[in-house]
């Protein structure tokens, strides 16, 4: 199976099982009318001919909380994270990887659908990583299936991706 193939269904094992099973069914065009983007994907470079470091990171999520003298969290829905990650496993550049550098392009990079916003930021100075929307939506799942829970408060969280951590995927929003 394609890494694609594996990535996807990989990704679908870490959503409830509810969404699981409703992506026998594409999501309506005019729901994703209200998807937004701003990934600023004209400045990314394609690394053809390299592959993607490793994209999984062994640190764990950090999740969110709304702790006294910090901006307040807004709850995530799980269900607008489906259609999020429906768009990023199934865009035409899925599995494009491309080489991230917090010097030359503006950070966060930024895709949203209702309550679920999903941010790539850097977490370093200069930090350069290769990895693809495969990488972010594999990622983002993971903070997910962690950070939004009853007893995490719905909150979300971050978790870093690539080789290097220099960059986090976050779920959610203040």
């Amino acid at each position: 199976m394609s890494k694609f193939v594996l990535t996807f269904i990989f990704v679908l094992s870490l959503i409830n099982h509810t969404f699981a099973q409703s992506l026998v069914q594409e999501p309506a065009s005019s729901t994703l009318q209200n998807l937004t983007v701003d990934t600023n994907i004209d400045q990314l470079s394609y690394a053809f001919g390299a592959s993607p470091s490793s994209e999984v990171s062994s640190s764990k999520s950090v999740c969110f909380t709304n702790s006294p003298g910090f901006p307040k969290f807004r709850p995530v829905s799980r269900s607008d994270c489906y259609f999020l990650f429906f768009y990023l496993l199934t865009a035409p550049s899925a599995a494009t990887p491309f080489r991230w550098d917090s010097d030359k392009i503006p950070l966060p990079a930024r895709y949203k659908y209702g309550s679920c916003l999903v941010s790539i930021y850097a977490a370093k100075d200069s930090s350069k990583e290769v990895f693809s929307q495969l990488g972010i939506a594999r990622m983002a799942a993971l903070v997910v299936q962690d950070c939004v829970t009853g007893p995490r408060g719905f909150l979300g969280g971050r978790r870093p991706i690539g080789n290097t951590e220099g960059f986090w995927v976050a779920v959610g929003q203040q």
